[in-house]
């Protein structure tokens, strides 16, 4: 006799993260009134509101559902990660120019 079991659950978690991530986005859209979907164009200060909401709910104890709290904190994560990157890059650019001294 075979055994029950479900099939493709991966990807059903893959279409909740999409879908939660479109809702954020788009929520993270009309609150800034921004129209990309580039997200590293939000400044630290609209960044810090963000992780100032999530903040606030751990410490409220408040529930967020748990796919959007994902989705948002991979939004904030990517910003810091590429403003990172950016501030690197500059950082190298202004030493090949000899702005900083070698």
């Amino acid at each position: 006799m075979s055994e029950f079991k479900l099939n493709k659950v991966g990807k059903l978690c893959d279409d909740f993260e999409s879908q939660a991530y479109e809702w954020v986005l788009t929520d993270i859209q009309e609150f800034f009134d921004v129209e990309t979907r580039d997200l590293d164009e939000l400044s630290k200060t609209q960044i810090e509101q963000l992780e100032n909401f999530l903040r606030s709910h751990y410490d409220d104890d408040v529930w967020i559902e748990p796919y959007s709290l994902m989705a948002l904190n991979g939004i904030i994560d990517s910003w810091y990660t590429n403003a990172e990157d950016n501030n690197l890059t500059t950082a190298l650019e202004y030493f090949d120019e000899g702005l900083i001294d070698k």
